[in-house]
């Protein structure tokens, strides 16, 4: 899901070492990398973002994660995450994805927003996160660092406009596994 990309492009060694593992399909040993701050994860993002621009990829929305205060304290933040989506991560809607494109892979049920000229619509989204660091629990600053641990996004169809619950389910060789709702 990664182009190639010259490694000692980066600035900081953290960047090239997830580069490199998530083109790999690898995990990284957190142990091996005690020192990630929000500081230091804004600079490897930006790194990681710049390189997928480099490659050519665009930027095609945002991501917003920890929005609610029970998530931000079980992550250790004090806000949310918001961070860019880059055409590498799409995968079509009805399309078979393997596993074995992802090192960690985690299924999560989302509700979208797509922002037009005319407003604001909802769509279904299924989010693979796919972290590669290995050890410890997450935390913000690791999340972030990580490309906000995007490994693949799937958007469906806009939503007329919605008068109650709106939801999402995903189901893996027809049975459901994750769902979610918001009003």
């Amino acid at each position: 899901m990664l182009p190639p990309h010259d490694p000692a492009a980066f600035t900081d060694p953290l960047a090239a070492a997830l580069w490199t593992a998530r083109a790999r399909r690898e995990a990284l040993p957190r142990e091996a990398w005690p020192d990630v701050d929000m500081a230091r994860a804004r600079v490897v993002a930006a790194d990681l973002y710049a390189g997928l621009e480099a490659a050519g990829l665009h930027r095609v929305g945002a991501k917003g994660a920890a929005t609610d205060a029970p998530t931000q304290a079980r992550f250790g933040a004090t806000e949310p995450l918001i961070a860019p989506i880059f055409s590498n991560v799409l995968i079509d809607d009805g399309a078979t994805v393997l596993r074995s494109d992802f090192t960690a892979p985690s299924v999560e049920a989302e509700i979208g927003m797509r922002v037009t000229a005319s407003g604001v619509v909802l769509v279904p989204c299924i989010e693979i996160a796919d972290s590669r660091f290995a050890g410890g629990p997450p935390t913000i600053a690791y999340l972030a660092a990580d490309f906000a641990t995007q490994g693949g996004m799937i958007f469906g169809e806009p939503a007329s406009q919605p008068t109650g619950a709106v939801g999402v389910s995903v189901s893996v060789d027809g049975e459901p596994v994750k769902e979610a709702s918001r009003d």
